[in-house]
Parts: C-alpha cells; sequence; structure tokens
C-alpha cells in the first residue's frame, strides 16, 4: 500500500514539473525499488513480481564469466581504489554492453520483466532501466558483492 501511495505521490509531482516547464506528462515516472547495502543489488518490484539483481548476477555467473572480462570477485579488494578506478570501470561498462546484447540471458530477462510489469514506460525510460540492471550487475560480479 505505501509503495503503491509513493509512487503515485512521486508520479503526480513529477509530472507536474513536467508540466509547468511544457513537456508533456509521462504515463509512468518510476517503480519500486529496494536497494540492498550487504550487496549493492537492486530488486524492483511489482506486486508479487520481482527482479533482483543479486539472483540474476548469481544465477547467470558462469555466462557472465564466460564472457571473458574479469572472474567473479576479481575487484572485491580494490573497487574503491583511486588507482584501479579506470580499469574497474572499462571492465564494467564491457560487461555492461555485453549483458545487454539482445543473445543475453540477462537481458532477455530484464526485457521480459520489463514487458510483463512495467507496461508505460517509453522506450527511453526502458534503455535506461536496461542499462540500470545490466550495469548493477556488472558490478556485482567484478565486486563479487552478490554472493
Amino acid at each position: 500500500m505505501l509503495e503503491n501511495t509513493t509512487l503515485t505521490a512521486i508520479n503526480n509531482f513529477y509530472n507536474s514539473a513536467r508540466e509547468q516547464a511544457g513537456l508533456p506528462q509521462l504515463e509512468k515516472v518510476g517503480t519500486v525499488a529496494l536497494y540492498d547495502t550487504a550487496t549493492m543489488g537492486v530488486t524492483f518490484k511489482n506486486g508479487t513480481n520481482e527482479l533482483s539483481t543479486t539472483a540474476l548476477t548469481n544465477k547467470f555467473r558462469d555466462e557472465i564469466e564466460n564472457i571473458g572480462v574479469s572472474k567473479f570477485g576479481d575487484s572485491q579488494e580494490n573497487f574503491n581504489n583511486i588507482n584501479t578506478f579506470v580499469d574497474i570501470s572499462r571492465k564494467t561498462l564491457d560487461l555492461t554492453k555485453s549483458l545487454l546484447k539482445p543473445e543475453s540471458s540477462i537481458s532477455q530477462e530484464i526485457d521480459n520483466y520489463i514487458a510483463n510489469n512495467l507496461g508505460g514506460l517509453s522506450e527511453s525510460q526502458k534503455q535506461a532501466l536496461r542499462f540500470f540492471t545490466a550495469r548493477r550487475i556488472a558490478f556485482q560480479f567484478l565486486t563479487g558483492f552478490s554472493d
């Protein structure tokens, strides 16, 4: 109940600001998500349906490792070190791009969740959600935080 009330309030507020700026309203401006500080993962919820970056990272760990960018958890000890920032950022981007390919199992799961649970999103909103989700999975894999 609280989730729906909060999301409705955010939707109304955001669309009011868009209207004042002379922009068209969006059918849907957000979705309910839970950020897990232990795993650095995100779980999207729509009623009883969920999409968890932690669950996807763990489910497809072998597939992600087979991409060849890195081994699971290789960046756990140095992800916050300034000297490795560029290297980890490159690996995160490389993994994200691979995870977003249409043949990727993760990409298919993300697309299925969006199609079946998040009606009303514009194409650019769907693209942003795909990228955010794949990037979060890539980071969880590199750091091993999904364990």
